[in-house]
């Protein structure tokens, strides 16, 4: 909300209204009408419905909701005022209003839709008829490849334009997916000589000579064609079957029986063309059987995932507690209570690893460069090497470590290593803190300090020379003088430095914000101006500027207090 005084509410033509402070309209008046109503007080918003939207879409990226435009009647016809830019609000009946999907009406009329359509893509609406040419039926195509030629009607999807088919012809919708679908892609290369589309052939044997669409084979390619034509395909795949190195084909395995049994020789690099009976290898969806026996299957697995023998894992109860053992690479096979691992399916209502072993696995998921995991079992007990500095690389169990976003679920210091970080800190910044203070100094009678800032130098000033604030009920001065720090703000904002004249527009003062975000462009109403030492007595920065300075600030300071 814009900082300063209340806008009055002002009768105009037996109208009540108020001046909208919002950066699109410029101090216009607008009928109350025009205005978010507050909740609680019943008074109105300083900025209009339109400015208001505009502000939430550029800070929030909140999409502004369009108020819905009202059905009159007139002459006992419904309609409503078209918001279109050709019609310029004139009212139409709904009958001239395209259908919603909720069964309303649109806010453009049908005119000015189209006006807005040939504007965008400029395209000139013309009426397309059915012409007979030597007995057969068809029609122009109104496609970009074609460019106007007559094409029959079976060259056309069916759609509903003339003759029950779309407006473009089969070649020119394909070339329109093929652009749409390869936006960087160069204009249609399609050209058109002696009343026949065609494109240049990108075989070895044309050498880009053109041919004509009919030439080329179908594939998804502009035009609906392959980018050869038939000539340069079949050579590009006589050059494969050369070049192609002989191989054997390996044929399907075909059942023998053995004694009385089914069964075929399995192709594995393991079984080595033994025979095995059929139940010995998996089904195929087509009720075949595959080539590789199951062993030779679960063996290839193995050795390319490295995975061992599943563990068969069943509850235990030791000292009275049911628990399992964990798979997981932290704890290694070790004994777990049920409570320590999390609910899953599986056995006992848990998950396979516990608790540790599955924040070992998030952290080495999030981060794939960290090495082996750190986590080191030491007389069945989970534990890390610390890396404090008190205790000096020192092996310790988990449980001496705070809980954390780290490996194990766990901090890398444990508890005494970081109390002693913390009181480190909080030290170094005591002293800081001590070493800036300055006392005051009387001198002929004057109370005055020694300025800290870069421009003076260490000058001594009196006192009235500083900012005075009081902070936890104590009277503080500045520790650097007014001048230090009018100068820091002019280096900081070179633009503060100048002064903002004053300008009237439309009977109304304002001035230009010199903020981050207004940057000297945007002009401002004074009202949207607190008080303040700058021209026309009001600051040099407006109300949203001074918001998002102050946003910045506490997001610093958030961020300071979350890094220490």
């Amino acid at each position: 909300m814009p900082m300063g005084k209340k806008i009055p509410i002002e009768i105009r033509d037996g109208v009540a209204g108020k001046v909208c402070t919002g950066t699109f309209c410029g101090g216009v008046w607008k009928p109350l009408d025009q205005f978010y109503p507050k909740r609680k007080t019943g008074a109105y918003i300083s900025r209009c419905i339109e400015c208001e939207l505009g502000y939430r879409h550029q800070r929030y990226g909140i999409k502004p909701k369009l108020k819905p435009i009202p059905i009159e009647i007139r002459d006992g016809v419904a309609g409503k005022v078209c918001t279109g830019t050709f019609c310029g609000g004139i009212w139409k009946p709904l009958d001239q209003f395209h259908t919603t999907g909720k069964k309303g009406r649109k806010r453009q009329c049908i005119e000015c839709e189209r006006a807005a359509y040939r504007l965008k893509y400029g395209a000139t609406k013309h009426k397309i008829q059915i012409e007979i040419r030597e007995g057969v039926a068809g029609k122009v195509c109104t496609g970009a490849a074609c460019g106007g030629i007559w094409q029959p009607l079976d060259k056309f999807y069916p759609g509903k334009g003339a003759g029950g088919k779309l407006p473009r012809c089969k070649v020119c919708v394909s070339d329109l997916r093929y652009q749409r679908f390869h936006p960087d892609a160069p204009k249609s290369p399609l050209e058109k000589r002696d009343e026949v589309v065609g494109k240049v052939c990108m075989g070895t044997v044309c050498g880009g000579i053109w041919q004509p669409l009919d030439q080329f084979p179908i594939g998804r390619h502009i035009g609906g064609k392959g980018p050869r034509c038939f000539v340069c395909q079949a050579e590009m795949k006589s050059q494969k079957r050369i070049r192609k190195a002989p191989t054997t084909k390996v044929r399907r395995g075909t059942t023998e029986i053995r004694d009385g049994i089914e069964g075929k020789v399995c192709t594995g690099t393991f079984c080595g063309g033994i025979w095995k009976p059929l139940d010995q290898f998996h089904k195929t969806p087509t009720n075949g059987r595959k080539r590789l026996c199951i062993e030779c299957e679960q063996a290839a697995y193995r050795l390319k995932n490295k995975a061992t023998k599943r563990l068969r894992v069943i509850i235990e109860v030791r000292d009275g507690v049911e628990g399992k053992i964990c798979t997981g690479r932290a704890c290694g096979g070790i004994w777990q209570p049920l409570d320590q691992f999390y609910a899953g399916n599986g056995v006992g209502g848990k998950l396979p690893r516990c608790k540790t072993c599955m924040a070992d696995f998030r952290y080495r998921h999030n981060n794939p460069n960290v090495g082996k995991s750190p986590l080191e079992i030491h007389d069945g007990v989970v534990g890390k090497v610390c890396a404090g500095t008190v205790c000096g690389g020192i092996w310790k169990p988990l449980d001496e470590f705070p809980k954390a976003r780290h490996i194990g679920g766990r901090g890398p210091q444990c508890f005494v290593c970081q109390a002693e970080h913390r009181h480190q800190k909080s030290t170094k910044k005591t002293r800081a803190t001590r070493s800036r203070s300055v006392k005051i100094e009387i001198r002929d009678g004057v109370e005055g300090k020694v300025c800290t800032g870069a421009f003076c130098g260490g000058v001594w000033k009196p006192l009235d020379e500083f900012y005075l604030s009081q902070f936890r009920g104590k009277t503080k001065y500045s520790s650097r003088c007014k001048f230090c720090l009018k100068q820091e703000s002019k280096k900081k904002h070179p633009a503060l430095g100048k002064q903002v004249q004053i300008e009237i527009r439309d009977g109304v003062e304002g001035k230009r914000c010199s903020g981050p975000l207004c940057n000297r462009e945007i002009w401002h109403p004074l009202t949207d101006f607190a008080k303040g030492s700058g021209a026309g007595g009001k600051r040099a920065i407006c109300g949203d500027c001074k918001n998002a300075i102050e946003r910045q600030r506490r997001q610093r300071k958030k961020a300071s207090l979350s890094g220490s």
